[in-house]
């Protein structure tokens, strides 16, 4: 693999005499040729490995996808860290297929608002449901502390159940609780400092909630508390509703709390003073313990630096092109003298962008040798018309 200033030592002999001293915004347009071939090809050199964030869990869909992915349907591979059976063959389908069926074993990315996300669905073992939060006093006692207002439930716009809970926060200290009471205990023992808990959120001003911090246990002396600063795959969303992942391993505890008998839960917002929100709304509390899972993808980056960073845009003439020398390195030059050739012209100029264009694009050409002799991994998305 070539650094950039071993790249830079293959152009100045094509030159024709002229100097890369004319090359405007060389980096650049290294850049741009590196954009034209990756939209053309998928390089076995650039296969990257990334472990989801935390683990994943049962009728948990939604995951942060990896920052450099390449576009939307570049996934190799989505897989367990150890044993593997036949049980995770993972398959690919369309956001809208994925949505309405939610398939096991089948994954998609979705972009929203310019963010992506891997959704997965993956048969695990069972998670606990703590409080559908369909009622304040059925199976739980839910009641409100400062700043809590107008605490009741909404039949209209909830997750699961049948309900949610819904209540404003007064903007007063800047810090509100909701508590709940259960009924009955619940036996968390098997997921102590491996598990995660999580709790849905709709929250009408993102901007204004610093944090949320779960608190279980059984009363106001003896628990756990988990605070977090942004929701399981993306940061908090003005009046969306977002799942929040509290991790038992990041807990704090307080007191001497038994994680064999909870049976109270303390949901803590704390947020900007004289910031009133109204309509704030929560729904279904459960407890799983996840999977670690990786993903194995095409990146959209070209170019390492000697730190390890991935970069789409050459920073240092130390950065490493990240392809084969024998293979992939001349698409890349190629790529790079028909966008250098537009700029210094030249007599040759017409003559040189028709040469690397049937370099590229000719029969036999790099594209289509490429192609021929390293066929894209990644998963084709599917649809099931019939299911058997």
């Amino acid at each position: 693999m070539l650094t950039i200033t071993q790249f830079k030592a293959k152009v100045t002999p094509k030159l024709h005499g002229s100097s890369l001293s004319k090359v405007s915004n060389f980096n650049g347009k290294l850049s741009e040729a590196a954009g034209n071939l990756l939209l053309r090809t998928d390089p076995f050199t650039t296969i990257r490995r990334a472990r989801i964030e935390n683990a994943i869990y049962d009728k948990v869909y939604n995951y942060t996808a990896p920052s450099d992915l390449k576009g939307i349907g570049k996934i190799i591979d989505i897989r367990p860290i150890g044993e593997r059976s036949t049980d995770d063959d993972i398959f690919g389908t369309y956001s809208r297929e994925f949505d309405i069926k939610k398939e096991f074993n089948s994954t998609t990315i979705e972009v929203i608002d310019g963010v992506k996300t891997l959704r997965l669905s993956k048969e695990l073992s069972g998670r606990t449901v703590i409080s559908e939060m369909d009622s304040l006093t059925s199976g739980v006692t839910i009641t409100g502390g400062s700043d809590v207002t107008n605490l009741t439930t909404d039949t209209l716009d909830y997750i699961s159940g049948n309900r949610s809970v819904k209540f404003g926060l007064s903007g007063s200290t800047g810090t509100g609780t909701i508590f709940l009471q259960l009924d009955s205990t619940i036996d968390l023992s098997d997921m102590e400092d491996v598990g995660s808990l999580f709790q849905w959120l709709k929250f009408p001003d993102a901007s204004a909630l610093s944090n949320v911090e779960l608190r279980f246990g059984q009363d106001v002396s003896n628990y756990w508390g988990v605070t977090v600063t942004s929701a399981h795959d993306r940061a908090f969303e003005d009046n969306a509703w977002t799942l929040l992942r509290h991790d038992w391993s990041e807990a704090s505890e307080v007191g001497s709390p038994d994680s064999s008998a909870i049976d109270y839960i303390a949901i803590v917002f704390n947020y900007t003073i004289g910031a009133p929100q109204t309509g704030v709304k929560l729904d279904c509390i459960t407890a799983s313990k996840g999977e670690a899972w990786e993903v194995l993808y095409y990146s959209n980056a070209l170019f390492v630096g000697e730190d390890g960073t991935w970069k789409s845009t050459p920073t240092a003439d130390s950065d490493i092109i990240q392809l084969d020398n024998t293979d992939g390195e001349n698409g890349l030059l190629y790529e790079f003298m028909r966008i250098l050739n537009q700029e210094l012209k030249g007599d040759t100029a017409a003559r040189d962008f028709q040469f690397y264009t049937v370099m590229l694009e000719g029969e036999t050409g790099f594209y289509e040798t490429y192609a021929a002799n390293y066929p894209s991994q990644a998963i084709e998305s599917q649809i099931n018309y019939y299911k058997f």
